[in-house]
């Protein structure tokens, strides 16, 4: 099987057996590009992160919210 450079969200679930959720939040925190509706990643910048998140131990499913944003996105200020 060839190992292709850019990935799409189904080929890292295929490649990786990540979930479809956890695949596209993969897909949105790091450098993509997309053609038409396909977003397409370096094989490179998925690996480098997901070694970075093994070495701290990071869940890569933890949506990326700061300490003082509402996950709901609710409350607050007018």
């Amino acid at each position: 099987m060839e190992r292709k450079e850019l990935l799409t969200v189904e080929g890292i679930r295929k490649e990786y057996g990540i979930g479809r959720e956890t695949a596209y939040r993969l897909m949105k925190r790091l450098p993509h590009i997309k053609v038409g509706q396909v977003m397409m990643m370096r094989r490179s910048d998925l690996e480098a992160y997901l070694a970075e998140a093994a070495r701290w131990r990071r869940d890569i499913r933890a949506d990326d919210l700061e300490a003082n944003e509402n996950p709901a996105g609710a409350g607050g200020g007018r």
